[in-house]
Parts: structure tokens; sequence; C-alpha cells
């Protein structure tokens, strides 16, 4: 599991099997992403399982879940952490290309007419309906989880802008966040320095 072991994970239980399936990932209403015991990662119908997902500390996994659904979960947890730093290292390589790109127009003398900017702002088909202010990028499970896929929180971060971020997107470019032990315990995690993933999400940059 990441960093060691959590001390709990979420777990649900199979209405018609009654198995207990790992819950990886809530997609919102209609769909989750689950782990059964066989150990295969599946995106499944909401109403497939019990309402509530139930909490198992670290002492009770073997008891809750089989092997295959452990090592699974690793595997899960370590190709997340290889999307994220792929993700990285593409946008440094935008950045690279983009910096020799303006010092080879400076060096060539050549100036080139402005092209007017084609970029768009995504939009936001739900809304900004969660937002906080903090001095660094930090997120809150309390403010997040009750969101719809399709809405967005806003998270103000002192002297860079307003970060806003669709539920969708956060499950998709955070989910290591959602594994952490800090999230899953505290329902927090802070990042030391807003991460390059967050900064496509940045409005009004100040």
């Amino acid at each position: 599991m990441m960093e060691g072991t959590l001390n709990n994970m979420d777990g649900i239980r199979n209405l018609k099997s009654q198995k207990m399936f790992i819950l990886v990932e809530d997609e919102g209403e209609e769909k989750i992403r689950v782990i059964n015991p066989n150990g295969e990662v599946l995106l499944l119908s909401r109403e497939l399982f019990e309402d509530t997902p139930i909490q198992v500390g670290t002492g009770d996994l073997d008891s809750f879940f089989s092997q295959e659904q452990l090592t699974s979960l690793d595997r899960y947890v370590e190709k997340m952490k290889l999307e994220d730093i792929e993700a990285k290292e593409r946008d440094k390589r935008i950045q690279t290309e983009t910096f020799e790109e303006h010092r080879e127009r400076d060096t060539l003398g050549v100036s080139r007419p402005k092209r007017k900017s084609t970029s768009r702002k995504p939009s936001l088909p739900g809304g900004i309906k969660s937002s906080w202010n903090a001095s660094q990028f930090v997120l809150y499970r309390h403010k997040i989880d009750p969101l719809k896929p399709k809405e967005c929180f806003c998270i103000t971060v002192e002297g860079e802008g307003d970060y806003v971020i669709m539920k969708d997107d956060f499950l998709k470019i955070f989910n290591d966040v959602i594994m952490s032990p800090s999230y899953i315990r505290e329902g927090i995690f802070k990042f030391p320095e807003t991460p390059d993933r967050a900064k496509r999400f940045l409005r009004n940059p100040k």
C-alpha cells in the first residue's frame, strides 16, 4: 500500500454476493471504482452495493479483504504515482520547449506578430459549490466528498490566485491524494508548494 499501510480503508459490500470490495474511487452517484475479491479493478454501478461504505482498520484488513485485493491495490496506487510523474515530466517538457522557442526568436532578432489567444477557460457546468482560502495548496475531504461529479471547488491560494477544479478532474488527477493516509485519516492533504498538475486549473492569477 502507499507508503506502508493505511490506518483505515473503505470497503463496500456487494448486495448479491455479500462479499466485500475495496472502494477505490467514488465517481459520483452512479458509478464507483472498486477492487473485487479476485483483485480486478472494476468500474461498476453504485446500485450493486450497499449504501454506506465500511471503514476497515489496519489490523482487520486480512479479515475483510483477500490477499489478491490488497496486492491489486498496491499495484493501482503505484500506477497512479507513475502517471502523476509522467504528467509532471510532460509539463516540464512543454515549459522547456516554450522557453527554447522564445530564446531562439530573441537570438535571431525575429519579431513575429502576436496571435490572438484561442485558449478558453474550461466551462463550469456544475458551478462552484465549495471554496476556501489558504496560504498553500490544501485539499479538504469534507468539502470535496459531497460534490457531484460536475460540480467544482475553488481554492484561493495567497499570492497565486484561484484554483477551480471539477470533482471529476480531482478524482482522476489527484488519486494519490485520495489514497494517502493523511487524506483518509485526517481528511486533509497539504502540498508544500502547488503541484504542476494543478496549474492548468488556475484562474485569475495574481
